[in-house]
């Protein structure tokens, strides 16, 4: 994704600009990231005080994996892309990348991509998802007993607190 821009004297106040690049699947935090389509990119370079300010929506179409039902869903990514580019020299622009006349924004869209992911994903707000006992999807065959309810490592704690009464209300420890 190769944005030409030219020399900064003569880049014009605002300038669109459309990208369409498919991209190689990869791995964050150990999970695959498949990607469903071309990556999008729509946006308009500005002159501004200092530099060029670059800014745009990304449309990332990917596969990811239930965090819940451990299925592939596919989704629609939508971050958005802001940079920053200056010359060397200009004061303030720490922040900044260096203005170039031809940028490459693949790194930029991979990075707004990755910090949208989801950190866990779901394939539906109501995934049930795997039944701990049998591992099958809970709405597709689990024919497994509800699990009782509570938390079954806290029942040696509830059996005493049953078998020793609340201690008396003036204070006195108990006998």
């Amino acid at each position: 994704m190769r944005l030409d821009l030219g020399p900064l004297e003569r880049l014009p106040a605002e300038r669109a600009f459309a990208f369409e690049e498919t991209f190689e699947p990869m791995t964050v935090g150990g999970e695959p990231v498949a990607f469903e389509g071309p990556v999008e990119v729509r946006g308009k370079a500005e002159r501004v005080r200092g530099g060029v300010l670059l800014s745009g929506e990304v449309r990332a179409p990917v596969r990811l994996r239930c965090g819940r039902c451990l299925d592939l869903f596919p989704t629609l990514l939508r971050p958005e892309l802001d940079l920053m580019l200056a010359p060397p020299g200009v004061e303030g622009a720490e922040d900044s990348l260096p203005y170039a006349e031809t940028l490459d924004l693949t790194p930029a869209v991979e990075e707004a991509i990755v910090l949208e992911l989801p950190v866990r994903p779901l394939c539906r707000p109501d995934c049930p998802g795997l039944c701990p006992r049998c591992g099958a999807r809970r709405d597709a065959g689990c024919s497994c007993p509800p699990e009782p309810a509570g938390d079954g490592r806290w029942s040696a704690l509830a059996d005493w607190l049953r078998s020793h009464p609340d201690p008396p209300e003036d204070g006195e420890p108990r006998a």
